[in-house]
């Protein structure tokens, strides 16, 4: 049995491919994470406020980790092609 974090030697080539994209999105969501935490002790946003934080650049498109940030509403954002998480139903 392979050790944690290391790969078996006849790993499937589709398991190393779901590894890597995990690794990939767990990365882009700390980023963002990290943005919106910048921004509550900057005072730019407030928790439960209705806005997210978009980088400029879009992490999916090779953007910046770091900086180039703006605030948007939510409902903006999903326009843009963003998505919508908490939608009400009528």
């Amino acid at each position: 049995m392979a050790k944690k974090g290391s790969k078996k030697a006849g790993a499937l080539p589709k398991s190393k491919q779901a590894r890597a994209y995990l690794r990939k999105t767990s990365a882009n969501r700390v980023a963002r994470n990290k943005a919106r935490r910048q921004a509550l002790k900057k005072g730019i946003v407030k928790k439960g406020d209705g806005k997210v934080i978009n980088h400029k650049n879009p992490l999916s498109k090779g953007g910046s980790k770091s900086g180039a940030t703006n605030v948007q509403s939510k409902k903006s954002s999903a326009a843009e092609g963003g998505r919508l998480r908490s939608r009400r139903r009528k």
